[in-house]
């Protein structure tokens, strides 16, 4: 991913599509956790572009998990 050279999925219903590194918690709402580790995931492209910025379950359970 370093030299643009960003990997596909190929398995699943997003098969053939350019995976992306995306913030589980988005940046636009919690910028002060946008350069950490575990904030961190590959999803396939236009799934990432769907998410956008929003917050959802998924995001609210990670919070309480880590209690932040």
């Amino acid at each position: 991913m370093k030299r643009g050279k960003s990997p596909t999925v190929t398995l699943g219903p997003y098969a053939g599509e350019i995976a992306e590194v995306d913030h589980i918690l988005p940046v636009a709402k919690f910028p002060q956790y946008g350069k950490e580790f575990w904030n961190l995931e590959l999803m396939p492209q236009s799934l990432n572009r769907r998410k956008s910025d929003t917050v959802g379950q998924r995001q609210m359970d990670l919070l309480r998990k880590l209690d932040l």
